[in-house]
Parts: structure tokens; sequence; C-alpha cells
């Protein structure tokens, strides 16, 4: 799982629990804006279709990113 998914989940989990945006935001280190357009996100593709999708990224066409230790 990378770090984005979890981020999404927590984000998601805290504040279906009824946890304020101040107190999640300082829980995970997160901006307002940030968690805010996580939260918008999801709310959209559940309209659309299963909101599981929008946890995972869809392919992006192009180089793949290339991390090297040098």
């Amino acid at each position: 799982m990378t770090v984005k998914i979890y981020k999404r989940i927590a984000v998601l989990l805290l504040l279906d629990k009824g946890k304020s945006n101040k107190e999640v935001g300082q829980e995970l280190g997160m901006t307002y804006p940030a968690m805010k357009e996580i939260y918008n996100k999801y709310l959209h593709k559940a309209e659309l279709s299963s909101a599981m999708e929008y946890l995972v990224d869809k392919q992006r066409t192009g180089r793949p990113i290339v991390i090297s230790g040098i």
C-alpha cells in the first residue's frame, strides 16, 4: 500500500469517526485544503461509481518515474 492510499483511507476513517478537521489535520500532519480535496473527490466518485476505485490512482501514460540513489 502506498502512502497516498494510506493517507486517503486514514482521512476518510477519522472523519467518519466524527473527528473534526482540525483534529484529523493535526493527527495526520495535513492541511485543511488537502483533507477537503480528498473528501470531496471521494464524495464525487461515490456518486459516479464505486467510491473504492478512488483510493487507487489510474495508470498514467508516459515514462515511469525512476528513483535512483545517485
